[in-house]
């Protein structure tokens, strides 16, 4: 199975692309994207540039270390 996901800005492409689909009998969802208003994507960018204080999580190694040490694997 292959999966393709089409944005498709034009009504009037989607009028045309939705019947061909329908005779192929190619299976097809339609999620309707919501507008972001320029000022939601200004904050957004904002948040993403701004980043987040990597410095209170301390030593990634450890952490796997402590996770992982008391796992009880299958067939072992």
């Amino acid at each position: 199975m292959t999966r393709l996901v089409l944005d498709i800005p034009n009504v009037r492409d989607l009028e045309v692309l939705l019947p061909l689909l329908r005779r192929l009998r190619i299976r097809y969802a339609r999620v309707e994207t919501p507008e972001i208003s320029p000022a939601e994507r200004a904050a957004a960018i904002q948040v993403i540039e701004q980043g987040c204080n990597m410095t209170s999580f301390g030593d990634p190694v450890d952490y796997q270390r402590s996770v992982r040490e008391d796992r009880i694997l299958p067939y072992r």
